[in-house]
């Protein structure tokens, strides 16, 4: 590559995410937009909107001054975000011999408070998926997804993109696409598997009924025909449907919580480690890179944690 610009050196770099890292569309968008606004902002201090930056000459003082014109207000949580996005880019371009030194390289990331992982209560996650439990398409979908979210601790991204042909229900096991697409097999529990037969069985009856009309409805794509979650026109369900689905079943509960599709992965690790299960098996199941992800968990069984030392360890019995 012998041009020097930053906004080829943006595309080059998009395209190594998605070809080499497997990177997500949202990972792609997110890094996209940081990197063009900064071209945006640099452009503007050196000469004008089409100005060519000539990636080399990017300094610390510029990605200071970005970020000082960017994040006035904003959370910690996006300023760490940003720096991430300069420091992938730069160490490819400087991998790639696009520039010598790495101006993100000594920039510091805020500290960023450990959020306490929220959770519903076993009798909510039973209420919660209840209230699904009933006739017709959406809500056997709605049964089946909310099973596999609470059951199975899988994220919904990777709900929306199981295959038919990724579950095992004799083995009792799903095999998932995590973050980087990423392989991992977690178990199907007995519930979900009680919620599978019903939903298949409506599946087939809609895209029969799709089948039959002439008005342009059925599915036209071998991938969507794939999909474990359809939408009502036969395309593959979409992550903000399964979002809306879980709102519905909230409302049908009668649940005061804010319940969106990560709280059931919460969920499901925490009453996981409530059970006794370890923190290295749960790391497994939820696919985390590092432990220290799985370990934020802890703290929510401490409850347990003391009743269980208060009945088990002698000198946990004080003197009356």
């Amino acid at each position: 590559m012998t041009t020097s610009d930053l906004r080829d050196w943006i595309e080059r770099f998009a395209e190594y995410l998605r070809v080499e890292r497997n990177a997500s569309p949202h990972t792609l968008r997110g890094y996209r937009a940081e990197l063009e606004a900064l071209a945006e902002d640099l452009a503007e201090r050196r000469g004008g909107a089409t100005a060519p930056i000539a990636v080399a000459s990017i300094t610390r003082a510029d990605l200071r001054a970005h970020l000082a014109k960017r994040l006035v207000g904003r959370k910690r949580t996006t300023t760490a975000r940003k720096l991430s996005a300069f420091r992938t880019f730069f160490r490819f371009v400087r991998r790639e011999g696009g520039i010598e030194g790495d101006p993100s390289e000594v920039l510091e990331s805020p500290r960023l408070p450990k959020a306490t992982p929220r959770h519903l209560l076993f009798e909510e996650a039973e209420a919660l998926i209840a209230a699904t439990d009933q006739g017709g398409f959406a809500a056997r979908r709605a049964h089946l997804l909310l099973e596999l979210l609470y059951g199975s601790g899988v994220r919904v991204a990777e709900a929306a993109g199981i295959d038919l042909g990724d579950i095992e229900p004799d083995l009792s096991l799903i095999r998932v696409r995590g973050k980087g697409r990423k392989e991992r097999i977690v178990p199907l529990s007995g519930a979900a598997a009680e919620a599978l037969r019903p939903y298949l069985e409506a599946r087939a009856a809609l895209l029969a009924e799709l089948a039959k009309r002439a008005d342009g409805d059925a599915p036209n794509r071998r991938e969507d025909r794939l999909a474990l979650f359809l939408n009502a026109r036969g395309g593959r369900l979409t992550t903000r449907s399964m979002a809306r689905a879980l709102d519905t079943a909230r409302d049908d509960a009668g649940l005061e919580k804010n319940v969106h599709p990560h709280l059931l992965r919460h969920t499901f690790a925490t009453h996981l480690l409530e059970g006794g299960a370890d923190l290295r098996s749960i790391q497994e199941l939820l696919g985390h890179a590092s432990i220290s992800t799985t370990q934020r968990y802890t703290h929510v069984g401490l409850g347990t944690l003391a009743r269980d030392y208060d009945a088990a360890h002698p000198r946990a019995r004080r003197k009356g």
